[in-house]
């Protein structure tokens, strides 16, 4: 249990304080208004900053098109050959990266994605909302335009279209078999013996569907594409949050400043 000698000191104390900052209430509010004023007219003055962020796919071969009936194996290239692509995002290679949109730009930053082997993240700083999505697409045309993701297109391209056409002939084929197979039959030329309809037809929809997954890949074949909803928002703190920061800091700094000279003036007092 505290004294009441402890009490009184405790109480003299906290008085002396504030009778500091009374004394010193000048500073202090010249500090906090000093403080407030020029973070207001900076806040005006300095430009917004607003961030997209995009994911950009592309079809490295964990993300190929494995599940189709293909003869040839499919074949597409790691994350890091995407990167090297990209190399360093400065100023002077994003000139080169992005001729149209680049001077928009104020930051870009390409970034994998964890637990990703297909995706990377593309961060944006620009100046204007509106510029954003075209810096975005002019860097995923920029990668479409690598040879390493061109090439890859055409060899894909190339790849499918051979075998829908294959298959084509296949299902063509199969289908006038069939006709004449049932035509005989009828005749009564050929017997049943070894030939199972059921699965005859079976292997012609097997074969029907998979000429349908292979004009599908092809239809919606592409190099790097930007999928999901991109986010764009402003990045910049609001002028009121900039203010009451600039408010509590100055209120801070100003009462510690009052506190120091009043403690040094305490220790040229007692020197002299």
């Amino acid at each position: 249990m505290e004294s009441p000698t402890e009490k009184n000191i405790d109480y003299i104390d906290l008085y002396d304080y504030w009778k500091v900052i009374v004394k010193r209430k000048t500073l202090i509010i010249s500090i906090f208004l000093i403080a407030v004023i020029s973070t207001a007219i900076i806040s005006q003055l300095m430009p917004k900053v607003y961030k997209g962020t995009y994911i950009v796919k592309v079809p490295t071969k964990d993300s190929s098109l494995k599940e189709l009936p293909m003869k040839e194996e499919v074949k597409g290239f790691n994350i890091d050959e995407v990167f090297g692509i990209i190399g360093k995002l400065d100023r002077e290679s994003l000139k080169n990266i992005l001729p149209k949109t680049g001077h928009l730009a104020a930051a870009i930053k390409v970034v994998a994605m964890a637990g990703s082997t297909d995706k990377i993240q593309l961060l944006i700083d620009a100046c204007r909302a509106d510029d954003v999505p075209l810096i975005a697409s002019e860097f995923a045309e920029y990668l479409n335009n690598s040879y390493l993701i061109k090439n890859y297109v055409e060899q894909e391209k190339k790849m499918l279209t051979e075998r829908s056409e294959e298959l084509s002939v296949v299902i063509q084929n199969s289908a006038e078999m069939v006709k004449t197979y049932e035509r005989l039959f009828k005749n009564g030329s050929l017997t049943a013996f070894g030939i199972n309809p059921v699965e005859v037809n079976k292997s012609m929809s097997d074969l029907k569907h998979d000429k349908i997954m292979i004009d599908r890949a092809l239809r919606d074949l592409k190099g790097a594409v930007i999928v999901g909803q991109p986010y764009v928002a402003a990045a910049a703190m609001s002028p009121k949050k900039l203010m009451a920061l600039a408010a509590v800091c100055s209120l801070f700094f100003g009462i510690l400043l009052a506190f120091i000279m009043e403690h040094k003036m305490n220790l040229k007092g007692r020197i002299s």
